[in-house]
């Protein structure tokens, strides 16, 4: 089993040389996927040491579990394969970004200012910069949403250590405290904004913390897009696009909303984001069809090159999470706890 899986991963390689889209199938655009963090840490300590599975197996006859050795033998499968990965791949650089943490989407709501308490939607201002000012300080590549869509879509691996910051709703409070913090670190970030209620107020939650918050103008969106930002839809109205009525009126939010900001702003508009994150085929199918290249949803998770395009994960961010926490979502693409929260 060991020398076969070695052999997969040994012709892999050598096949992606040829035909960089086998990254999108298979284990080879999957390092990270459907792993625990530990047996992560564990397979590239081994990796790096190059250990051969052949010695790791010396401890399988030890084992007397039925549920423990089914583990070791998936642990030592995987391993076997990225052993000969690596062993195929010359080039340091393609190593180090298909071995690399796949990239995180953040997903961020509404921001705070000092004498507003912190909540699952709004991030105060200081713990904000102190969330910028950690990316920046351990040299983790922030790139655009675009970017990151770009690699996927043209079969290119993203860089190493890649992370995406993204806004959901369009909160005036975006452009007040989060925009010149990231034009100050020169970080870019993609807002997704609702069509039809640009210049408004949230009317879509009853959540206490954001229902009625006030919603960016079209002249503050502008100097934001001038500025660094990108501009994604997130349909007309916010509505769940799981439970509208009729497909044409699905089509109408997601289509529209395109039309909406394009008409307004003069640009494309190549992202969307499902709100309260519904979705499912027929919806993702729809976004599609609308001319969208990709599309966000609020599933957790790391975005290796085999993620479809229009379920792109993002991990979202609260004010409270203290640094530790947002450090460990960076990391991961996962949040340390997951509690039922209310949907926006």
């Amino acid at each position: 089993m060991l020398r076969q899986s070695a052999q997969e991963g040994q012709d892999r390689a050598e096949k992606y040389r040829r035909e960089p889209s086998t990254a999108r199938l298979g284990e080879l655009g999957a390092f990270t996927a459907n792993c625990r963090p530990s047996e992560l840490l564990l397979r590239r300590a081994l990796l790096s040491l190059h250990v051969s599975p052949g010695i790791l197996a010396w401890a399988r006859p030890f084992i007397r579990w039925p549920l423990r050795l089914a583990q070791v033998d998936s642990f030592l499968r995987r391993y076997s394969y990225w052993h000969g990965v690596k062993r195929a791949t010359s080039d340091r650089d393609i190593w180090r970004r298909v071995s690399s943490r796949a990239p995180v989407v953040l997903m961020y709501h509404a921001m705070g200012d000092s004498k507003e308490a912190p909540s699952c939607y709004v991030v105060p201002k200081r713990r904000f910069r102190s969330q910028m000012l950690w990316l920046r300080l351990c040299r983790y590549r922030i790139i655009s949403l675009s970017e990151l869509v770009d690699c996927l879509r043209s079969d290119r691996l993203p860089p190493e250590r890649a992370v995406v910051v993204t806004f959901d709703d369009g909160y005036a409070d975006n452009y007040h405290i989060a925009f010149p913090i990231l034009r100050k670190l020169r970080i870019p970030a993609t807002i997704f904004l609702v069509s039809r209620v640009i210049g408004g107020r949230a009317n879509w939650t009853t959540e206490p913390a954001i229902a009625g918050r006030p919603l960016l103008t079209v002249g503050l969106i502008t100097e934001m897009l001038d500025g660094g930002f990108e501009a994604g839809a997130h349909t007309r109205t916010h509505v769940s696009l799981t439970g509208v009525a009729t497909a044409e009126e699905r089509e109408l939010e997601i289509a529209g909303s395109r039309q909406d900001l394009e008409r307004s702003f003069g640009r494309p508009i190549r992202t969307f984001a499902y709100p309260f994150g519904d979705y499912d085929r027929d919806v993702a199918e729809a976004v599609q069809r609308a001319g969208f290249h990709a599309a966000c949803c609020s599933r957790s998770g790391t975005n290796d090159p085999a993620t479809p395009y229009f379920e792109l994960r993002r991990v979202e961010v609260r004010g409270t999470d203290p640094l530790h926490h947002f450090a460990f979502m960076v990391r991961s693409g996962q949040r340390p706890l997951r509690k039922p929260q209310a949907r926006v």
